[in-house]
């Protein structure tokens, strides 16, 4: 019997470092191929309706597989399978999303289309994943092996998504005239996809019992949605997210059309937040750890609203370096508090249910949030540029949302308490941090050209 635990304990530990490198290597993949879907669909002569959908509809699609999740998952009978099956299909999706360009005026549809798929067959396994995972870390450990989980995802995605820029650059010309490089990075995230699936594989996956995941339907949780701590949870989720995607999709178009930066410049700015989170993913979980999710995801839920609102104050390339700084800083604390917080209102038998149906309503809201602001961004004749109408009244409305819902959100359990105030000025202790990097950033890149017209 000790032996038995033993071989288990061993196991599970070997299966966390797998699953570390395949954080790792599925962060190549996401950082050469998802980050760039939209500037190869601008290549494609998307227009704004197009990339509002782009940039929201495969994601809604994918939420909704996860409505049956739990079903498919009783047909498999096992979370490793399910969860390699569904890796492999979503890696396989980057090879016609390749050559869409060949597909004459249907171009865009196609690469919508594909781009679904890759969504749907990366998306219908998260519920099962954070099964697995839930009971391969135990509650002691989680913060800590998350921490430094996603620290390693961060700074591998960060160089990744500059490879990425850099091989668009060079590949591309500078005007972006050819394909060759999307072709290209598109073909080195499938790989990545293999080798991430091949830890995958590797790791110990303890005895499944299907029939707890379907105890809690989805009428009923709708029914419950103002009733239950977890729907108050997921009804801020929803309206947050909607006010997020109102302006999510078209931060890329504005820097590609209106500010004219190269595919480098426009890298740069997008990997910025990515190494600022990775300085402070360490902090927010001690301080998470310390003072409670709930705490956390209040303050940050009244910092992170400020995002789109400086963004439209000056379209210059180091003012925008510092603008991601904080972005990351914030959402890092937004997405580590909400994580944890999930958690915390679930209990085990219904995580992969609440989760699906969570990831089913949300989908909804990301796809109406991108669709309306995807309406503003072209009928808009306020602003000289189409898209800094949709940054303001994105960070308006994420104000709203947190104005009215944020505080309804109840602390779980009982943890040192502090003042607002006070957890304010120690998380400004990791401002430091935008020092280092803007002085890396201005060893990367010249401040470039920002064009008058």
């Amino acid at each position: 019997m000790q032996q038995d635990i033993k071989n288990i304990e061993e196991k599970t530990r070997q299966s966390l470092r797998y699953s570390i490198w395949d954080g790792a290597f599925y962060s190549i993949q996401t950082g050469l191929a998802s980050s760039f879907f939209v500037p190869f669909a601008i290549l494609l002569k998307a227009n704004n309706i197009h990339l509002g959908i782009l940039g929201t509809l495969p994601q809604v699609l994918g939420s909704l597989v996860q409505l049956f999740s739990h079903h498919l998952l009783g047909l498999f009978r096992s979370r490793k399978r399910f969860i390699c099956i569904g890796a492999l299909l979503q890696g396989v999706m980057l090879i016609p999303i390749a050559f869409v360009f060949l597909g004459g005026n249907w171009q865009v549809y196609y690469l919508l289309f594909f781009v679904s798929l890759y969504w749907v067959f990366g998306m219908m396994f998260g519920p099962a994943w954070n099964s697995w995972m839930g009971e391969l870390v135990s509650e002691k450990q989680r913060g800590q092996y998350f921490a430094t989980r996603n620290k390693i995802v961060g700074i591998t995605s960060f160089f990744t998504v500059l490879l990425g820029g850099a091989l668009l650059h060079w590949l591309s010309g500078y005007n972006g005239e050819t394909y060759i490089g999307f072709i290209v990075i598109f073909l080195l995230a499938f790989l990545a996809r293999v080798i991430s699936l091949a830890f995958i594989s590797q790791q110990y996956e303890p005895e499944y019992h299907p029939a707890h995941a379907s105890e809690v339907r989805f009428r009923d949780f709708i029914k419950q949605l103002t009733k239950s701590d977890y729907g108050t949870f997921t009804i801020f989720m929803c309206l947050m997210n909607f006010a997020v995607f109102f302006s999510g999709p078209f931060f890329a178009p504005y820097m590609l059309k209106d500010l004219k930066f190269d595919y480098m410049t426009f890298t740069i700015i997008n990997s910025i937040p990515i190494i600022a989170k990775f300085f402070v993913l360490t902090r927010w979980g001690k301080i998470c750890d310390q003072y409670g999710s709930q705490k956390i995801l209040i303050l940050t839920g009244f910092l992170m609203p400020l995002v789109p609102i400086l963004w439209s104050l000056a379209p210059n390339f180091y003012y925008l370096a510092v603008v991601q700084i904080y972005s990351g800083i914030v959402w890092a604390g937004f997405e580590t508090s909400s994580f944890s917080f999930s958690f915390e209102i679930t209990k085990k038998q219904q995580r992969i249910a609440y989760m699906s149906y969570y990831s089913v309503l949300n989908g909804a809201a990301i796809l109406l949030g991108g669709i309306v602001g995807g309406l503003v961004v072209r009928y808009n004749q306020v602003f000289a540029s189409r898209y800094l109408l949709v940054f303001v009244i994105s960070g308006l409305l994420r104000y709203c949302v947190s104005g009215f819902y944020i505080k309804k959100l109840k602390k779980m359990k009982k943890i040192e308490d502090i003042p607002f105030h006070k957890l304010f000025f120690k998380i400004v202790a990791t401002m430091p941090t935008m020092g280092v990097v803007y002085q890396a950033i201005s060893f990367v890149k010249k401040p470039p050209k920002v064009s008058s017209d």
